[in-house]
């Protein structure tokens, strides 16, 4: 079903929007020294530290980011306080997040977007019928979906300045429906995803890029964060604006 590939993108592309937060198992090769591989630990343990602070940084502050996956794209700006969102997709499919309400307003032209309660009108999703994460929004404190993932870090080594890489077991992340349908298409491989940061002059995390296998075939995705403390504006459409969303719309979605 046609519509069924843009719900899919966005999710896919939600998956993809990645923040730091882990714990470092020892990654240093044995050595004779017991001195050196303590030292070996420590690096690495630094080095987890540095990148849970950036993480936890996304958790506290606005920002804008940017997020390719699988040649779709998404760009928005979020603001974890106040819980608000603005993103935009793939051939200018929007998403609004604002005092606790979705909006969705699909593409002119998209085909099926009448049938789904869409064509030039933002749909109002009922919270109560459809969680966030049904669009790829895992967490309004954690809107990109980050901080969550690179929890489930299971190595981190710092290989330059600012720049981090380590491995992933996404089967640790947390229990969502667009976590359940990343695992389903990635099997074993998801308990080991290589991943790499880079964070700005400030500890901030800069860029994310991350390597995952779908259904057999390589997928990466690459995240781009900044404008941290910019204010995210958001407003909720005029009434006139709005239609709500039809059943088969949330039938779409898995609700």
């Amino acid at each position: 079903m046609r519509n069924r590939t843009w719900i899919a993108a966005l999710a896919l592309a939600g998956c993809a929007l990645l923040a730091a937060g882990c714990k470092a198992n020892d990654t240093a090769s044995p050595t004779a020294s017991g001195s050196a591989g303590a030292s070996a630990t420590a690096k690495a343990t630094r080095a987890a530290d540095e990148v849970v602070a950036a993480a936890e940084k996304l958790r506290t502050t606005s920002f804008k980011f940017s997020a390719t996956t699988a040649g779709v794209t998404v760009d928005g700006a979020a603001d974890p306080v106040t819980k608000t969102a603005t993103v935009e997709m793939a051939a200018s499919m929007r998403l609004l997040m604002v005092d606790g309400q979705m909006y969705l307003k699909f593409p002119p032209g998209m085909p099926g977007a009448d049938a789904l309660g869409g064509g030039d009108k933002w749909v109002h999703l009922d919270p109560s019928k459809v969680s966030p994460d049904k669009l790829g929004v895992q967490d309004p404190t954690d809107p990109t979906g980050g901080y969550h993932t690179l929890k489930t870090a299971t190595s981190v080594q710092k290989v330059g300045d600012r720049h981090y890489k380590g491995t992933l077991d996404l089967t640790k992340a947390p229990a969502t429906a667009a976590n359940a349908k990343r695992l389903s298409l990635m099997g074993d491989s998801a308990k080991a995803v290589p991943f790499d940061v880079t964070l700005d002059n400030e500890g901030r995390l800069s860029t994310m890029d991350m390597t995952m296998k779908i259904n057999g075939s390589e997928v990466t995705a690459h995240t781009t964060f900044s404008d941290f403390g910019t204010r995210v504006t958001a407003t909720r459409p005029a009434p006139s604006e709005v239609v709500e969303a039809p059943d088969r719309l949330y039938g779409t979605l898995g609700a």
